[in-house]
């Protein structure tokens, strides 16, 4: 389970440009809670700018599950920098997994060649021939597979730190949250149910997504109107401050506004 972010230092972070979006300079620290997590916000206010930094700091933006690899250290150890420890993630020490359907996992260079850490991986992506949607279920699928039926838990090495900078940057995987907190797998979630029809949407949002934040700490970057609508007793986290309130004006139908109206005219007449 992941408790917070603090950004200490914006310029030594592995998300270089953090610093040139503008809604992610106003958060210097963005709390989650158990269950399920909502960030919320317009296209570019940076939303999966902030899936990404926990995805490379967790080491599971490569492969879509807690395995540190050399090019996984390579994303959070800089030549000049060192580790770049910009930013403070209060965890358990559980492993993340992290669902992007516009990341090929274990494919690099636009496609062209095979990360062979993720062989596997690469090859069912490079031999798929569905549709967008097909594509994101599959890839979701990829995902969730590793953690239903192979029930990872802990946060995997495949190497060992060769420098002092690759050091730190695994000491960082240490629990930081201190006593009475239940470990908790993370799962991230980005825009997973893009390209989805409307009935595997629904379905998705109204059984998979409530099922997973019982067992799991789900953080996910959506524009699903479900989520205002019903709430589903999501943390909702305002990237953009003051977009959420706007959003949930205009969700509203003619009737929830007269109904307002009708209350705030029976108030006034006390």
């Amino acid at each position: 389970m992941i408790e917070s972010i603090t950004i200490k230092a914006p310029t030594k972070l592995p998300v270089k440009w953090w610093n040139d979006v503008k809604p992610l300079k106003d958060h210097k620290k963005i709390e989650f809670t158990d269950g399920l997590n909502v960030l919320w916000g317009p296209n570019g206010c940076g939303k999966s700018s902030i899936l990404k930094l926990i995805a490379r700091y967790m080491h599971c933006e490569q492969g879509g599950y807690s395995l540190v690899t050399d090019t996984s250290l390579q994303e959070v150890c800089d030549y000049s920098k060192g580790f770049l420890d910009g930013a403070r993630i209060k965890h358990c020490g559980q492993a993340v997994f992290h669902i992007d359907p516009s990341h090929a996992a274990g494919l690099v260079c636009g496609g062209a060649a095979f990360d062979y850490d993720f062989t596997t991986l690469g090859v069912a992506n490079i031999m798929d021939r569905r549709s967008s949607g097909q594509t994101t279920t599959m890839r979701i699928n990829m995902v969730l597979r590793r953690l239903l039926e192979e029930k990872i838990t802990t946060i995997e090495h495949k190497v060992k730190p060769h420098t002092d900078h690759q050091q730190a940057a695994v000491d960082f995987l240490c629990p930081t949250i201190k006593g009475g907190s239940t470990p908790k797998v993370t799962l991230l979630m980005d825009e997973p149910d893009r390209s989805l029809d409307y009935l595997t949407s629904f379905k998705f949002w109204r059984s998979i997504v409530p099922k997973f934040a019982r067992d799991f700490q789900v953080i996910v970057a959506t524009h699903q109107p479900a989520v205002l609508k019903d709430g589903m007793g999501a943390n909702l986290i305002d990237v953009d401050k003051g977009y959420l309130d706007v959003c949930k004006l205009v969700s509203l139908t003619p009737e929830e506004i007269e109904a307002i109206k009708k209350k705030k005219r029976e108030q006034s007449n006390f």
